[in-house]
């Protein structure tokens, strides 16, 4: 179990996180520059907080109230960087032999072996690092990790640089050795994807602020902030104004419903929350319990996954308008919107149960 209470000031970036992992793998989410490789870092003891403690398995790594900082060779802390960080002079049983701890040098050959059997890295041991694949190279890099058995493995975007085939590959790997060694692990990413595919929990960051630690599932279909929200992939928003006790989605044009629906939102605030909705939870009837927006299709793409993006527009005023995306699959596009061109006006529907309200 891992205790993350830090702050850390760097320029006039303020890093202020706060969370417990529970479960095996725990992942930090967050955009480009909102504290996720820093927080690793001072978990690692790369980066040293200003003030605060993190706590592993009840092993005091920093507490700066009681002048503790241990050393990063001294935490079981493995740290496995974006390339992987491997000696490209080294063959794959150098780059291995490194992670070995002093007092086990005697015993590296049969170490050696024994993981490069695990890692199905046999018959690899004299490549150098530019020889291999990329899932080679993260085999080997996690092996040099393994055999200094760490408590706790820090991934920094591991699959940021793959293409998304590879990625996957990758990540089905990381999942049995993960599984395999019984190892708790840190996931950094702004993949709202792999936090899905690898995680337990998740941690949302935004601006160096984290959110209270949540399930995979709670995140996805209940977000409570904008960051968190489009963090796991939400793309339509819009500011709601009230009139006459109802409530209005403002860039949409449309009634939402009455105040007293929405019980979570306080008038006196309403201008901290947004209304939001995932690019799939519309329909194109009118039933029951939905409200409508009408907007102007400017963007048709068909990709390869028989689905069908749509953007539209919900102003004529060119300079100033809101986008909302729809995804749909060929078969709906084809009975409902097939005869549609760029610029026509088309109407959706969207059931208030599926509605998000959030803070900005």
């Amino acid at each position: 179990m891992l205790t993350v209470d830090i702050e850390k000031n760097i320029s006039d970036f303020n890093l202020r996180v706060s969370f417990r992992s529970q479960k095996p793998i725990i992942g930090l989410l967050g955009s480009s520059g909102s504290g996720k490789s820093l927080t690793l870092k001072c978990i690692a003891g790369i980066e040293t907080p200003d003030k605060g403690k993190i706590i592993l398995n009840d092993r005091v790594l920093f507490d700066s109230e009681k002048n503790i900082n241990l050393r990063p060779q001294d935490r079981k802390v493995a740290y496995l960087f974006q390339d992987y960080a491997l000696f490209p002079t080294k063959s794959v049983y150098e780059n291995i032999k490194y992670g070995i701890k002093e007092n086990e040098k005697a015993n590296s050959h049969k170490i050696i072996e024994d993981i490069i059997g695990k890692m199905k890295l046999k018959g690899l041991e004299k490549r150098k690092p530019s020889q291999l694949s990329g899932g080679q190279k993260q085999r080997v890099a996690l092996a040099r990790i393994l055999v200094n058995k760490p408590d706790i493995l820090l991934l920094d975007e591991p699959f940021s640089a793959l293409d998304r085939f590879l990625k996957w590959d990758l990540a089905y790997e990381l999942e049995e050795i993960l599984a395999d060694y019984s190892l708790e692990a840190i996931l950094v990413t702004h993949d709202d994807q792999e936090v899905r595919r690898l995680a337990d929990e998740v941690c949302v960051l935004s601006k160096g602020k984290s959110e209270p630690v949540r399930s995979i599932k709670n995140l996805f279909e209940s977000p409570k902030t904008k960051a968190s929200a489009v963090l796991s992939g939400i793309e339509n928003f819009s500011s709601i104004l009230i009139k006459n006790d109802k409530l209005f989605a403002k860039e949409w044009g449309s009634e939402l419903g009455l105040l007293a629906d929405f019980p979570q939102i306080s008038k006196d605030e309403i201008n901290n929350y947004l209304v939001a909705f995932r690019s799939d939870n519309f329909t194109y009837e009118n039933l029951n319990n939905c409200f409508a927006i009408e907007a102007k299709l400017i963007k048709l793409i068909k990709n390869s996954y028989d689905l069908i993006n749509l953007t539209l527009k919900t102003s004529t005023d060119l300079e100033n308008f809101t986008r909302i995306n729809i995804t749909i699959n060929s078969k709906t596009y084809e009975n409902f919107f097939a005869e549609s061109s760029i610029g026509d006006l088309i109407k959706i529907y969207i059931p208030k149960e599926k509605l998000m309200i959030v803070t900005r």
